[in-house]
């Protein structure tokens, strides 16, 4: 159906198969690639930088700056686990498609409740003309470096959408 409860992003060694990808397919490239997987297998592969701007650090995106200037970087980043958590409605739940009358009423709802959250790093609601799984639409997302607790905010942000 192509919809997820959540994703997480945490710092590890690349594996050596995307390594060897990498410098087989992209050697002469320099810039951005945005590589996904599950597990030890690649799912996506994008020409793009991704969701580093989700991260709640400038680092990143520094290093990005220093590569594009071909200056070295020290990549040694202490990066915080990130939990990125969309929300999702059926299509006939609410209306039969997203509309700005729906999204109006989800910023009013969540606003203050997102913007005072010292747990949540970013949110946003999606663009009504943002595409998705043929039966369900995303309305907003919101990140935070906890698991449980983006469960559980979750779990209250669709109490107060669709109770």
């Amino acid at each position: 159906m192509g919809k997820f409860n959540y994703w997480k992003s945490t710092k590890k060694l690349i594996p050596q198969f995307i390594n060897t990808f990498i410098s087989d397919i992209f050697s002469d490239y320099t810039g951005c690639l945005n590589i996904e997987t599950i597990g030890d297998t690649m799912i996506e592969c994008h020409l793009r930088m991704g969701d580093i701007d989700l991260f709640p650090t400038l680092d990143i995106l520094n290093g990005i700056i220093h590569v594009y200037n071909n200056n070295k970087y020290d990549w040694n980043i202490n990066l915080k686990d990130v939990y990125f958590f969309p929300i999702w409605f059926s299509k006939n739940e609410i209306y039969d498609e997203y509309n700005t009358e729906f999204q109006q009423l989800a910023k009013d709802k969540l606003d203050e409740l997102l913007i005072n959250n010292d747990n949540i790093y970013e949110f946003n609601f999606d663009n009504p003309t943002l595409s998705g799984p043929s039966s369900e639409k995303r309305i907003m997302w919101f990140t935070c470096g906890d698991k449980q607790y983006g469960e559980l905010f979750k779990d209250s942000i669709c109490k107060t959408l669709f109770d």
